[in-house]
């Protein structure tokens, strides 16, 4: 499942200056994309009250002290100021790895933003997905789809399409596999199961059981991390071989609002791929 399929709005690249408002007053952040429903905030660790870190448990337990679950944000504040303030929850923190002194944190808006919001922005935001319930003749949903499916607003009703053409040379790489996670430090528990949700060419992100992580993302980063430890083993398995191996670490922890029972886990390499482990993962095309 694709991040454009599990977002109620597609995301558009700002860059727009944002004031995030904290425990203590409020820090001055970057905007780096922006929907309907949510934003990601790049912010100076530094400017959090903590120090840089490649700890996921560590930056988690700084945005804790410094941020409430749900917060205020300023959007474009230097040019709006107070304009266009709005509530959030935080719903995911990351590590990017191209920023070393910098956090980032995914947000979704607790009412989604207005033609007018997307107006005083100078922003075109792509509309709310709209969710069309079970009427739906059971011959048009995917095989995995629960008598639900998702269209665009005001898209006409389905037809019965024909039967899909045969594979073409270049198809999108495949996404989901079982995989197994374990901690390299003595005394961590068991190997986990999960399964991958994407897969890049300098990580993986894995889908887990939310069960006894709770409901705060913050929270759920130190737990999983004090648990397993930040570097781990990860293998991926197809269903005759294993398709990977090899060390990651826990970049990234998201809950998504609309998967309650899911925790989503960035696990990024923990060195280059090679072009022979490219190929295997279908991330590079085999030359003809």
């Amino acid at each position: 499942m694709t991040n454009d399929n599990r977002r109620r709005a597609n995301r558009v690249e700002v860059g727009l200056p944002v004031q995030v408002y904290t425990r203590s007053g409020y820090v001055a952040a970057e905007m780096r994309d922006l929907s309907r429903t949510g934003l990601r905030i790049r912010a100076r660790t530094k400017d959090m009250g903590f120090q840089a870190t490649s700890d996921l448990r560590l930056a988690a337990e700084g945005v804790a002290a410094c941020l409430r679950h749900e917060f205020a944000v300023d959007l474009n504040h230097e040019r709006l100021g107070p304009l266009l303030q709005r509530g959030v929850e935080l719903t995911r923190i990351g590590l990017p790895s191209d920023a070393p002194e910098h956090v980032e944190l995914c947000c979704e808006f607790v009412e989604p933003l207005s033609d007018t919001d997307a107006a005083y922005l100078e922003t075109e935001l792509p509309p709310v997905r709209e969710v069309v319930a079970a009427w739906v003749p059971d011959e048009h949903l995917p095989e995995d789809c629960a008598g639900v499916v998702t269209f665009e607003p005001q898209t006409p009703r389905p037809v019965k399409l024909p039967e899909p053409e045969a594979p073409k040379a270049f198809e999108r790489p495949r996404q989901s596999y079982r995989a197994l996670v374990g901690g390299t430090a003595v005394g961590t528990p068991s190997t986990f199961f999960c399964h991958t949700d994407l897969i890049t060419a300098i990580g993986v992100r894995v889908r887990m059981p939310r069960a006894d992580y709770g409901e705060d993302v913050t929270q759920a980063g130190r737990i999983l991390v004090g648990r397993y430890g930040r570097a781990l083993d990860l293998r991926i398995v197809s269903d005759a071989a294993d398709v990977w191996t090899g060390p990651v670490t826990v970049n990234g922890i998201e809950l998504p609002r609309e998967q309650p029972d899911v925790m989503l886990v960035t696990l990024g390499f923990g060195r280059p791929l090679r072009m022979s482990e490219l190929r295997d993962l279908g991330l590079v095309c085999q030359a003809a």
